[in-house]
């Protein structure tokens, strides 16, 4: 059996499994501090030229492109080693 809580569940290794919304959310309010925020494409050609995912700055302008979450996560402390993506 699985222990939820509000940003994800234990599984049954004992790794804690997170949601891309909440490690969205955790990455957000750091780079915030830093007039930015990271987005997530719509579909079709903003997915080819940008990725799933990209940051931008206050001013509305690209600063980085196919962005892995997961990797700018542990970047950012915002995600344990013992956490995984969920699928």
């Amino acid at each position: 059996m699985s222990t939820i809580d509000q940003e994800g569940y234990r599984n049954l290794i004992g790794d804690w499994t997170i949601t891309k919304r909440a490690l969205v959310r955790r990455i957000n309010r750091v780079l915030a501090k830093q007039n930015q925020v990271l987005r997530k494409t719509r579909g079709g050609w903003s997915t080819v030229n940008l990725g799933e995912f990209y940051i931008l700055n206050h001013y509305g302008n690209v600063v980085d492109h196919h962005v892995d979450i997961v990797w700018l996560g542990q970047e950012l402390n915002v995600m344990h080693e013992s956490e995984t993506l969920a699928v």
